[in-house]
Parts: C-alpha cells; structure tokens; sequence
C-alpha cells in the first residue's frame, strides 16, 4: 500500500471535478457492440508519457477502462455505470489493480443529473478523505481522465 500512496496525488484527483466537458449533442451507444474492447495508446504531443488503454464496453449500462504505462505496474482500473440513452456516466470509480486480478477503489464519482452537480469522494489509505462537487453546466458531460470512455462507445 505504501508504494500506491506514493504514486497518487490527491491534488490532482481534487481537479477531475473540473476536468469534465460539456459537448452539445448526446451520444448514445449502440447496444449491438457490448463487449467490444477498444484499445490504443496515449502520450503526450512529444510521445512522452506512453499509455496503454483499453476500453471495455461491458454492458448497455456499464464501460471498464484499463490503463498502465507498463505491465504490471501501477496499473488503473476505472468503471463507470451509464445512462444508455444519453451516454452519460452516472457513476465513475477509479482503482488501482491488484494481484489475484483484484482491485481496489478509491475514487467516486457521482453524477447527481436532477441538481447538474457532479461530486467526488476519494478515499486514500492513511490520508483524510478529499470531497469537493462542481456544478456541471451542460449535458452530457464526458471526462477527459476516464479517456473519455462514454464517446468512445458512442456512435
């Protein structure tokens, strides 16, 4: 656990609130490709920063994302639990992958869509836990951490 601590900044997970975009037309996915797996590979402009990224498209309601920048270390998972109609994420869940194919969750996103607010809770070993909400101006909103995995199912 102590090596996990180390590698995540809680700052940064303060700032997924406001990492959100707001685009004008609602995607919704087609159901027909449940189980499709997306992958691709992420850097920054310069190549720096390889990412391996593989989106599960696992139910109607349901995307898994997997990302590492190498095997077997540090790897994310995150699971989001969706509105099929909108492609709206109603719940994001950010974890760490364990052995055993475990996982551990530590950061909840929760979409509140009658009140457009968006509220986080991360829960860390050994630190406090970080809550923060932001008011979400458009719908539907995507995030750009979770590789925005709601637009890649999309049609």
């Amino acid at each position: 656990m102590r090596q996990m601590n180390s590698k995540l900044n809680p700052a940064m997970l303060v700032g997924l609130c406001a990492a959100t975009f707001a685009l004008p037309n609602a995607a919704t996915a087609k159901t027909d490709q449940v189980g499709t797996i997306y992958h691709y590979e992420r850097s920054n402009q310069d190549g720096s920063m390889p990412e391996q990224v593989s989106v599960f498209y696992a139910a109607p309601d349901r995307v898994e994302v997997y990302k590492a920048q190498e095997k077997c270390n540090n790897a994310a998972f995150v699971h989001a639990d969706i509105d099929p109609s909108t492609g709206v994420a109603n719940t994001i869940t950010g974890a760490r992958l364990l052995p055993d194919a475990q996982h551990l969750d530590f950061a909840f996103l929760t979409y509140d869509k009658a009140n457009a607010i968006l509220s986080m809770r991360v829960e860390l070993p050994n630190m406090p836990v970080i809550e923060k909400s932001t008011q979400v101006a458009h719908d539907p909103w995507h995030l750009f951490d979770f590789d925005f995995a709601t637009l890649t199912i999309a049609h």
